[in-house]
């Protein structure tokens, strides 16, 4: 089933594109989308989406305006908007 991987900020994993399509198997959780991403884009999904030990996200997921947990089990054409750290200020 195809799912969409819109990246708020800073860019998406594609050049060009801040949102991706990507084929994940029935039944697949936000986790597999994850690994989706890491075996199609590489170490730019890593960077993007994973603290440094490489498994941690550091980043929100909302699937369809709602904030979802890892578990999450993914259905067709849904739309996963991932949302970076907000950090800065004094």
């Amino acid at each position: 089933m195809q799912v969409k991987l819109d990246m708020v900020a800073p860019s998406g994993l594609e050049p060009g594109k801040r949102v991706s399509l990507l084929e994940v198997a029935e039944g697949a959780t936000v986790n597999d989308l994850i690994q989706v991403a890491l075996g199609t884009f590489g170490a730019r999904a890593k960077e993007m989406l994973l603290q440094p030990d490489g498994k941690t996200p550091y980043v929100t997921f909302v699937v369809n305006g709602v904030q979802v947990s890892l578990d999450y089990v993914l259905n067709p054409d849904d739309t996963v908007t991932v949302f970076p750290p907000i950090g800065g200020g004094y």
